[in-house]
């Protein structure tokens, strides 16, 4: 039932139930497709009657996902907590505590879920269940660290759990330890073979470290697994485009399109599955289109949380189409609801600088300083350090920004990106000595780039200008610029071309800009020294 075939799967369920009329769970999977179709009322009298059959099994009150009860009315979520209280009352037992949790988590009552979590460790501290439901808790805030340390726990009580260590190599990955969450996920398909999200984040995780070839095995291993998911199609398509195999990479995006298209004709009221066409569409470079889709499904979630990606996506696609304040206004969209991430601060200060607004960039770097917590997940440092060197002058000190980008480069000595940030923002802070050096070792990562690398060499190669020519390395400077300049103009053609992978629009304007900067400040220095 992945992609939405729920009518179908009602019918079938259905016809079980004349047959078997006391299987509670498939009266709980027919109250997930009745929530799906819109019908809540009878989707409320299948949990009531699973929880009548089986009232130790309380996963049928979350067991609608979160995505969809996002759109469901406010008696649908009421009527779910009153079944949740009576099992409570009824039961009073750790697992009735631990299911109820998890409604809460549901419901994003992170609270409540704590204060029944607790409820349940007090009473059983022994149940792996409790401990990888906490987890969930936390994974869904982006809380890794917490999570893990609640994961470790579950494996200590179940060693074989999948779910726990599926999880515990996830919070893993966010967090940065790479090697043990390859290892969390191994172990995981050691015993699950068939496990296509096993194979999936694993291959995320060779992907980071960039071993390409394994990723895009382990990728292809999991769409043969289970064809229909599309996650499973964005990751391999977007791995083709960046081993430089657009035909591969079309041809998974149009299987999406078709996947989704198919979804929404059975029904059409699934937020998620019109996100991922948009997402497919987007990759097309179809743009029109992937706008529709992402309006429609913020349409079809009237109560929007950070976790939803619809704004994110269509702000992008608004990007690539030059309408600049619609994708100015997503992105603040995005920061009003409290994603915990530097990025949509990255992407509003882009904005700024590209419409000349300095100030706003400004305010922009000292909001997202002020929203980050003391010790942020690398990814979100790295990000939070760029953020800050995009243009000169964005902060009265950068001793923030320079310690986020040393806590990133500290947990991956080996990223261009990470080591490129470094770089950049000694010399906003005018560090420049330091700042040479950190781009020195980003430019021995950087053999043989291309125009899907990550983080583009040319921005290593802009500020080792600027760099040397602050320390009178005239010459040096010139080279640098030129060898940055020929980079750009190449990978600019060849995106107006569209030949190779597409240039997205804020590699394009990053490159600009920094190029714009080197250039003035070679130009005014190269007319004074003639004046």
């Amino acid at each position: 039932m992945l992609m939405g075939h729920y009518q179908d799967a009602v019918t079938s369920f259905t016809t079980v139930l004349e047959l078997y009329p006391n299987s509670f769970w498939i009266y709980k999977r027919r109250a997930e497709c009745f929530a799906h179709l819109g019908d809540y009322e009878r989707a409320l009298a299948d949990l009531k009657t699973s929880l009548e059959l089986n009232p130790d099994d309380m996963s049928a009150l979350w067991w609608i996902p979160p995505s969809l009860l996002a759109q469901c009315p406010d008696s649908f979520r009421n009527g779910l907590l009153s079944l949740a209280e009576t099992a409570v009352e009824r039961l009073n037992k750790p697992h009735a505590y631990t299911n109820r949790g998890m409604l809460y988590v549901a419901l994003n009552e992170y609270e409540k879920a704590e204060a029944d979590f607790r409820k349940a460790a007090e009473l059983d501290p022994a149940s792996a269940d409790l401990w990888g439901s906490w987890a969930a808790s936390y994974m869904k805030r982006g809380m890794y660290q917490e999570a893990h340390e609640k994961l470790s726990k579950a494996i200590e009580l179940s060693p074989h759990s999948l779910n726990a260590r599926m999880g515990r190599g996830i919070a893993n990955f966010h967090l940065g330890k790479t090697q043990e969450a390859l290892d969390d996920f191994t172990k995981g398909i050691e015993r699950h073979e068939r496990f296509a999200d096993g194979w999936f984040c694993r291959g995320q995780v060779y992907e980071k470290l960039g071993d390409l070839d394994r990723a895009m095995a382990d990728f292809s291993q999991a769409v043969q697994l289970d064809a229909d998911n599309p996650r499973y199609l964005v990751e391999r398509a977007q791995l083709h485009q960046t081993t430089g195999q657009p035909e591969k990479a079309r041809a998974d995006f149009e299987k999406l399109v078709e996947l989704c298209a198919a979804a929404i004709a059975k029904n059409p009221n699934v937020a998620w599955v019109w996100n991922m066409r948009g997402v497919a569409y987007h990759e097309l470079q179809q743009y029109e289109k992937a706008l529709a889709d992402f309006t429609k499904a913020i349409e079809l979630q009237p109560t929007p949380t950070p976790t939803h990606h619809e704004y994110f996506n269509r702000a992008h696609t608004y990007a690539e189409l030059g309408q600049w304040e619609p994708a100015a206004s997503d992105f603040a969209k995005i920061i009003e609801l409290g994603r915990p991430d530097a990025q949509p601060f990255y992407y509003q200060g882009l904005l700024r600088l590209r419409a000349g607004d300095k100030d706003g960039y400004g305010r922009a770097c000292a909001q997202m300083l002020e929203r980050l917590g003391l010790n942020p997940l690398p990814d979100t440092a790295y990000w939070a350090a760029w953020t800050c060197l995009l243009g000169p002058d964005a902060l009265p000190d950068f001793t923030r920004p320079v310690e986020l980008a040393q806590q990133a480069v500290e947990s991956d000595p080996k990223s261009l990106s990470y080591l490129n940030a470094l770089g950049g923002i000694l010399y906003r802070a005018g560090r420049v000595d330091e700042a040479i050096d950190s781009l020195l070792k980003a430019d021995r990562l950087a053999q043989e780039p291309d125009a899907s690398t990550k983080s583009s060499p040319a921005y290593t190669w802009y500020f080792l200008a600027m760099a040397h020519w602050k320390q009178g390395h005239k010459e040096e400077a010139r080279n640098w610029h030129q060898k940055a300049a020929e980079w750009t103009d190449r990978v600019l053609r060849e995106a107006e071309q569209a030949k190779g992978a597409a240039l997205a629009w804020n590699r394009r304007l990053t490159l600009n800009l920094l190029r714009a900067e080197a250039e003035e400040l070679l130009g005014v220095d190269e007319k004074n020294e003639k004046n």
